[in-house]
This record gives structure tokens, sequence and C-alpha cells, in this order.
């Protein structure tokens, strides 16, 4: 087991300023929606707050060489996770 280092600092509001052991990146956005902007490239992130589904894409300088989704389809997997939280949560009420 190894240790690991990370701190996020807040530069202003819906920026922070992420730092580990690894290197550092900027984020802007909140809740919901984020992008990422790093030595690896620049990460986008879409999710539902507090529910912990989230959905990530984007551009990696070391990444695995797969081809990347079309933006059509990414928005629709969102979409559909979306509709059916929505759904699921009005099950509950």
């Amino acid at each position: 087991m190894g240790f690991r280092f990370r701190r996020s600092v807040r530069v202003l509001p819906g920026v922070r300023w992420n730092i580990s052991g690894t290197g550092s990146s900027f984020s802007f956005g909140g809740r919901g929606l984020t992008t990422n902007i790093g030595q690896r490239g620049v990460r986008n992130t879409v999710g539902i707050p507090g529910s912990g589904v989230s959905y990530s894409w984007g551009s990696s300088s070391g990444g695995s060489g797969s081809p990347g989704r079309s933006p059509l389809v990414k928005l629709f997997i969102v979409g559909a996770v979306v509709w059916f939280f929505i759904r699921v949560l009005h099950l509950f009420h």
C-alpha cells in the first residue's frame, strides 16, 4: 500500500487548483459539471450531484489509444443516465 498526497485549493468561485504528488491541474465548474485542465490533457465530467453517478470524457496525452465516442453519443449517454435517475427518484416520492 502506498501513500498518496492530494490537495484542492479554491482560487476563485468555480475555480480550483488541484495539487498532488504527481502534478497539478485546474478545475473549472462546480457540482454537476466540471472541466479539469492539467498536464495529461483536458477532462470533462458531468454527474448527478449527491448520487455518486457521473460520466467523464476527455483527452489524455498518455491514453490507451482507444477511439473516443462522438459528442452526440456522449450527450445521449448522459441524457439517458439523467432520465433514468429522475425516474427512479420519482418512484420514491
